[in-house]
């Protein structure tokens, strides 16, 4: 792998765990049973999420969406990746 395509997949890891974060940062503010989420991809230029909230968001929630965002970041001390496969003996075949 040269270093542009190095770039380009941490890149793409990055967006991807951040995702996470921003999904876990929504959860915490309206409570998981309150939150549907329903997608949420990195893009060439980020990544988002579609979620199904009780209410629309306010420029409060987008505050303390930040702010834990930022706290799990801080938080955050190893990043794990596990690399699966399926298999022919899977559960999923």
């Amino acid at each position: 792998m040269d270093k542009e395509e190095y770039k380009e997949y941490y890149t793409s890891v990055y967006r991807h765990s951040l995702a996470h974060v921003l999904a876990n940062a929504v959860m915490e503010i309206f409570g998981k049973d309150n939150v549907q989420i329903a997608i949420g991809p990195q893009i060439a230029d980020g990544f988002y999420y579609d979620f199904l909230l009780p209410r629309n968001l306010t420029a409060e929630d987008t505050r303390s969406s930040s702010a834990k965002k930022t706290g799990a970041c801080r938080n955050f001390h190893a990043l794990t990746r596990l690399r699966c496969s399926l298999t022919r003996n899977s559960r999923w075949n």
